[in-house]
């Protein structure tokens, strides 16, 4: 079975130019409050944070788009 790796688009400009804004806004509200701390959320937090009904939908219609046919089977564990 071979698969076929879809190539990542470069990153235009106008995408480019969001990602700076959004950094730059970031850093002045630190610089701009001295009261102002940076915490991060952590790297598992998209994932405890969404809904995973949304997610099976989600991931339902991506592979139904890529022309498979998709019956999810509930797990009785």
């Amino acid at each position: 079975m071979t698969t076929q790796r879809q190539e990542r688009s470069p990153v235009t400009t106008s995408e480019a130019v969001v990602l700076a804004r959004n950094i730059l806004e970031i850093v002045w509200q630190l610089i701009a409050d001295p009261d102002a701390r940076y915490h991060d959320l952590g790297a598992d937090w998209y994932e405890t944070h969404t809904d995973p009904d949304r997610r099976t939908r989600e991931l339902v219609r991506q592979l139904e788009r890529l022309g498979n046919t998709v019956t999810l089977t509930p797990n009785l564990a």
